[in-house]
């Protein structure tokens, strides 16, 4: 098989396919591992939905279960009901251009749903389904088992009292399992012959630089890519050195650039919160608020330079992000800072969302340095913003969390009947149960 002209993921998917095929003159073999790498994870749920299409170089029939593995005993039961709905969807469908159009004169058997071999009753009536669609003499009906996680040890017994009982040659199991995990079938003896462990080794991080420096290559853009790509590859791994030495190429490539076009400032901001980021995985705190620091002040640039309302909520987020740290820190003179200076940017900018997230760790660090009244303060600026929100905006806030504050404050400036006025247009007259189930159980014992 060909690999087509296609990009890097698709090569790889391509591939697998290839590795598949490979397997398939040796009819003996009942059960086919791919074995996976961690990042490599999402691309075996690709590699099943590209075997799915009818435009691919795999001609096989293979069906997808998403069943859940709970137990033996009802496992075969769930695939075959799961079977019968893919069949019954299949009958019902209206079939698009190239794909033939027949139905699966497919009846549920329940001859061996109770029998002592668990995996008899899905293969019997999988490899009944299979017999019907008239198979060439290459193909194979695959059945893909999605969960090889749940239960790792009783899906391996099941998968053993399978393959004692797949006769036809026409049918097959497909799994993947992740290298680090994997359900080891070295006792297997007697069945060792039909199993056959495909390693994917898809070099997936080549495979993302590549695509990352597709485009092209004096645009800017596709070297700030690639170095971001490996930055963020160094930060999955772990590796410090390599993590700043990729942050570094990515700021020197956008401020070269940012004098013709200031958006590269928003690049900048990003770079600098993902390796502050990186200096929380590492516990090294006070890097991490040195790495925020210019996050803030490269955000700060960006204000008149390019579309208020994104460089405002740029302003917001790092100072938001710094002040979290400064929390984490115990310096809460300088997370109240952050906090109001938040609510100001996101005020402008009308996001009402960010905004009350504000009030609240505002009046958060301010109460715990003892400033009650400008905790108090903010608890209703807070509320105050919420009033000019829809209530749909406001439930996708942190605005409970307030209300739960404000609740607890003195000093604050709203009357009763205004603050339950103002929560049962948003919650309906279940307010009080929603508040107190949610995030305050004391309240529900009082009412």
């Amino acid at each position: 098989m060909k690999i087509k002209e296609s990009n890097p993921i698709q090569q790889r998917i391509e591939q697998l396919g290839e590795k598949w095929e490979d397997t398939k003159d040796d009819t003996n073999i009942k059960l086919v591992r791919l074995l996976y790498e961690k990042n490599e994870e999402e691309m075996m749920d690709c590699f099943f939905n590209y075997m799915l299409g009818v435009d691919t170089d795999v001609d096989d029939i293979p069906v997808k279960f998403e069943t859940l593995f709970t137990d033996q005993a009802s496992f075969s039961t769930d695939l075959v009901t799961e079977l019968a709905e893919v069949i019954e969807v299949w009958n019902a469908s209206n079939k698009g251009e190239g794909i033939e159009d027949f139905k699966i004169d497919f009846v549920l058997d329940n001859q061996y749903e109770k029998h002592p071999n668990k995996a008899l009753h899905f293969i019997h009536n999988f490899s009944n389904c299979i017999d019907l669609l008239g198979l060439e003499e290459d193909q194979y009906g695959v059945a893909i088992i999605t969960d090889t996680y749940s239960e790792p040890s009783k899906l391996k017994q099941w998968l053993k009292d399978a393959l004692k009982v797949i006769d036809s040659k026409k049918v097959r199991i497909l799994i993947a399992e992740e290298n680090s995990f994997p359900i080891h079938f070295d006792d297997f003896d007697e069945n060792n012959k039909k199993v056959v462990t495909i390693v994917c080794d898809l070099e997936m991080d080549k495979a993302i630089e590549q695509v990352a420096a597709m485009g092209d290559p004096r645009d800017p853009a596709t070297s700030f890519r690639v170095e971001f790509t490996k930055m963020y590859q160094a930060i999955e791994k772990r590796k410090k050195a390599e993590t700043e030495k990729h942050g570094n190429n990515c700021i020197g490539i956008a401020l070269k650039n940012a004098e013709k076009d200031p958006y590269w400032i928003t690049q900048i901001v990003t770079v600098y919160t993902a390796l502050s980021n990186d200096q929380i995985g590492h516990k090294d705190f006070k890097k991490a608020i040195k790495f925020a620091d210019l996050a803030v002040t490269a955000a700060q640039k960006c204000e008149g330079q390019i579309d208020d309302e994104i460089s405002l909520r740029l302003v917001g987020q790092t100072l938001l992000y710094r002040g979290s740290l400064f929390c984490q820190e115990k310096e809460w003179f300088n997370a109240s800072t952050d906090f109001t200076k938040s609510e100001e940017s996101y005020t402008k900018c009308r996001d009402v969302v960010m905004g009350i997230e504000s009030c609240r760790m505002a009046a958060y660090a301010f109460n715990k340095i003892g400033y009650s009244k400008e905790a108090a303060g903010y608890l209703t600026k807070g509320f105050e913003i919420s009033e000019h929100a829809t209530p749909e905006v406001v439930k996708a806030s942190s605005f409970p969390l307030l209300i739960n504050a404000l609740m607890k404050t003195g000093g604050v400036s709203l009357s009763i009947e205004r603050i339950e006025n103002h929560l049962q247009t948003i919650y309906g007259d279940g307010w009080k149960e929603y508040i107190a189930n949610i995030y305050n159980p004391e309240l529900q014992n009082n009412q």
